[in-house]
């Protein structure tokens, strides 16, 4: 059983916008959770004593990038997420805690904080600031 949760837009059903991967789904292999057309690649795999990478290095390709995508690992905590479509309306919300990996693609999104929490935040680049890079759907939080 493929564990990554994936959620499609009602408008355009075939534009991926989310994934989610909660921790207790994730079994013994490799999980590739982004597919691979898409600028963000998330993966997540559980290691065993003895594993080892072999050493790499990744080659200058240039890339054309028209969109900032980006994953959350929820280290320690809860937060509470809300998804949007691309037309901006809520299609989906829930709680990410410890382990939960959460990936946008093409929808917006809020969080709020239910517990005290500790998340990293991946998004491919460059950033070129709030002004360029975002426009606010949804400006007060409400729960």
């Amino acid at each position: 059983m493929n564990p990554v949760k994936k959620f499609f837009s009602n408008i355009d059903k075939k534009k991926l916008l989310f994934s989610i991967v909660k921790f207790n789904d994730i079994v013994d292999e490799r999980i590739n959770i982004s597919p691979d057309e898409e600028f963000m690649q998330s993966s997540v795999s559980k290691l065993k004593k003895g594993y080892v990478a072999r050493a790499h290095k990744h080659t200058h390709y240039e890339r054309k990038v028209f969109v900032t995508q980006e994953s959350w690992v929820i280290l320690k905590g809860k937060v509470q997420a809300k998804m949007y479509d691309i037309d901006d309306k809520q299609i989906y919300e829930c709680t990410l805690e410890t382990g939960d990996i959460f990936t946008n693609y093409y929808g917006g999104h809020s969080l709020m904080v239910e517990e005290d929490a500790i998340f990293c935040e991946f998004k491919n680049g460059p950033f070129f600031g709030n002004t360029k890079d975002k426009v606010y759907i949804d400006w007060c939080y409400k729960k």
